[in-house]
């Protein structure tokens, strides 16, 4: 007979798995509409991506020598991020949210966008050749505990591995130490190594188990 551990760790590949699945037949009906939208602009004669006149935020160079531009969330934000969710594959949207959440809203986006900047705040990373949101983190205060704030990272698959998360939080950390906050928590799924490698750069972390399957992470943030 199987432990809960064990049931747990069965749901938990389930669940990826599952993600998996979903991101093929996204992959498939993507590949599909993009040859066709190619043929067509390229027969009509229109260029296939026009880039933005003006992108603001602060120039961020990767380590894989990439430009992208970086600046804190504002309102007139939503969209981005509306279209960023949808840029994001299946098992990305189940690291980050610890299930597959198969949509986000224009209110979602929208209250997702109202920030203080102190005790929730947000810093978006955005393509300088598209306009497009490519990366995003965030932290909000604990009520009960003003000194520590849960924090996330999302970064869209075509630029991970390329070190924004990293770069990104570690733009976040700063911020919120300037608003007094000492540590930041995060939940993530169990032997996401890469998720746990980006708070391990802001300094020692501790971990805990949340559920069967998934961690509580804690760090605090250095002077």
């Amino acid at each position: 007979m199987r432990s809960d551990d064990e049931i747990g760790e069965v749901r938990r590949l389930r669940g990826q798995l599952g993600a998996l699945d979903a991101d093929i037949q996204t992959a498939r009906r993507d590949l599909e509409r993009a040859t066709t939208a190619h043929f067509e602009e390229y027969f009509q004669g229109a260029p296939l991506r026009r880039p933005p006149d003006h992108v603001d935020g602060e120039p961020m160079r990767l380590r894989d020598g990439a430009t992208v531009m970086v600046r804190p969330v504002e309102p007139a934000d939503s969209s981005l991020l509306e279209e960023g969710f949808h840029d994001l594959s299946a098992v990305t949207r189940y690291r980050r949210f610890l299930f597959d959440r198969p949509d986000l809203t224009g209110e979602e986006a929208r209250e997702l966008t109202q920030l203080d900047h102190r005790d929730h705040e947000a810093i978006i990373a955005i393509d300088p050749k598209t306009g497009d949101g490519v990366g995003i983190a965030r932290y909000v205060r604990d009520d009960a505990d003003r000194a520590c704030a849960v924090a996330g990272i999302t970064v869209i698959d075509r630029w991970q591995g390329r070190g924004l998360g990293t770069e990104l939080l570690g733009r976040l950390a700063a911020r919120a130490r300037d608003a007094g906050i000492e540590r930041f928590e995060a939940h993530m799924i169990a032997g996401d190594a890469e998720a746990q490698r980006m708070f391990e750069h802001l300094g020692p972390v501790e971990t805990s188990q949340r559920s069967r399957g998934t961690l509580d992470v804690t760090v605090r943030l250095a002077r």
